[in-house]
């Protein structure tokens, strides 16, 4: 896909539809005009990296509420790559090639409620992981390699009702990391010993 010039004219475009083609490569200022947009698919294609930065692949997107990301090939989360997205409910990323996931990644995504991270390569999470996710209600981490949980995981995900950690690597889990959650799944992980006080 094209920089600047590829949505001149349709600024008042809400939902953009580009799932199932060849795309690999977003380039900057694609969606920079697309002020009002509130739906992105851009499932089933083979985009292989997202930016971050002064090129960051989602400036402009100031209202988007929905956008689609799986089913590609990305394999890296960068600082604030999502900071834009400050409106964005629901974030599909799963079925990727997703191991690295930076500290600052999910900055900026302060009313996401639904976060699709399965099937990835994810194999730890880490303490800062979802800082910014206060509002995130759905958590799906399905069939990753994940094998570590740090204990501040999932503290300031204050609003988890569903996590969803089936078919993973876990053996081991801290004391009281689910305390919070109304309903969370981790059938078929090799879970052998919890952490107890």
């Amino acid at each position: 896909m094209t920089g600047d010039g590829t949505f001149v004219g349709m600024s008042k475009l809400e939902n953009l539809y580009f799932h199932s083609n060849q795309i690999s490569v977003i380039s900057n200022g694609t969606f920079s005009k697309l002020r009002n947009l509130k739906v992105l698919y851009l499932f089933n294609n083979k985009i292989t990296e997202l930016h971050s930065g002064d090129h960051n692949t989602f400036n402009g997107l100031d209202n988007l509420i929905e956008l689609r990301l799986s089913f590609n090939n990305i394999a890296y989360l960068p600082d604030k790559v999502f900071s834009s997205l400050t409106k964005c409910t629901i974030l599909d990323l799963g079925t990727n090639q997703i191991s690295v996931i930076e500290a600052d990644a999910f900055m900026g995504l302060n009313s996401t409620q639904e976060l699709f991270l399965l099937q990835n390569n994810i194999t730890r999470l880490q303490s800062d992981m979802f800082t910014s996710l206060s509002e995130c209600t759905h958590l799906n981490l399905t069939e990753n390699q994940i094998s570590s949980i740090d204990n501040e995981t999932f503290t300031t995900l204050r609003n988890l009702k569903n996590s969803d950690l089936s078919f993973n690597s876990i053996t081991l889990l801290p004391s009281g990391i689910f305390s919070s959650l109304t309903q969370w799944q981790v059938s078929e992980t090799g879970l052998k010993q919890a952490v107890n006080d």
